[in-house]
Formats: structure tokens, sequence, C-alpha cells
């Protein structure tokens, strides 16, 4: 049985109100990208630390929005500790780097971009050392960009566009 105006009418509303959840979601997803690129965090990771001998940075609970350089910081000199950075990658494969020279009296970055960060690791003692966030992916970013972008606007002219000519061809015949 076919459907009546009405009802096609009905559906057309409702499908308008599924379009508009599916913006909100959008916006919401856009609005958690510009939170992420806020700047630099140098304890987001890390709060400042000492220790006697190697071993791990007790990580804070934060993690990265997006992918991002992972910074290391200290007042002291700490060129002679060599640190490693445990994780993930934007698309959550594992990655790690390794030999990152400390930083003296400064801040060291690392070279790839990280979405999670399960441990950083340091091999002898060191002093006054904390972990953050620095450089946003922006591969990453475009990429949601674009995919959001386009999902968003095919199916907002499609789905509209298909409803309406299917009520226009049977309200004239």
């Amino acid at each position: 049985m076919a459907a009546t105006l009405y009802e096609k009418k009905a559906m057309i509303n409702m499908m308008i109100d599924w379009l508009a959840d599916l913006t909100t979601l959008f916006d919401a997803t856009e609005l958690a990208v510009q939170n992420a690129t806020a700047a630099d965090d140098t304890d987001l990771l890390a709060l400042s630390q000492t220790a006697g001998s190697g071993g791990a940075l007790s990580l804070e609970a934060a993690q990265p929005t997006v992918a991002r350089l992972i910074t290391i910081t200290s007042p002291d000199n700490m060129a002679g500790v060599a640190f490693e950075v445990v994780g993930t990658d934007r698309d959550d494969a594992a990655q790690t780097e390794s030999a990152i020279t400390g930083p003296n009296n400064s801040t060291v970055s690392t070279t790839n971009y990280f979405k999670t960060v399960t441990a950083i690791n340091h091999d002898i003692a060191i002093t006054n050392v904390e972990a953050g966030v620095g450089e946003i992916d922006s591969a990453a970013i475009y990429s949601a960009y674009q995919t959001a972008g386009s999902f968003k606007g095919s199916v907002n002219s499609l789905t509209i566009a298909n409803a309406l000519a299917s009520i226009n061809a049977e309200a004239n015949p």
C-alpha cells in the first residue's frame, strides 16, 4: 500500500528532525576539535617529577583529544637523559619514539604525533620534569573536517531532495 501525501510529509519532518540531530552531533564534534586546538599544555600528561634513577613518569589521566606532539619540559639540565614516549598515532596504531634527548632548561618535543600516551620512560635520574602536549597534527584535523563536512552536506542535500521529489511526483502526477 502506497504512503499517503500526509504520511510522506510526516516522514520528511522526521528526516528533518534526524538531520537536525545529526547536525548537532557534527557541531559537537567541531567544538571538540576547536577545544583540541587549544594552547600547548606543558603538564597535561605528567606534573613536575623528580626520580633518583631511570623509570617512568607517573602519568595523569588526561590525554590529548587529537594527535599532538608530546613535550618534555624541565628548568634543569636533562640533556643527558634519554626519554621514550609510548602510545598510539592518529589512526590508533601503536607507536614508540625512543632516544629523545632531554631538555636543558627548555622544552623538547617528539617528532611523531601521539593521540594517546601510555608511558613516558627515562633512562637515568631526572629533576623537575613534566610532560605535556604541543603542536597539533593538522592533517588529522583536516581529515576530520573533510569527512564530517562531506557526510553532513551529502546527507542533508540527498535526503531532503529525494523526499521532496517523491512528494512532488505524488502531488503532481
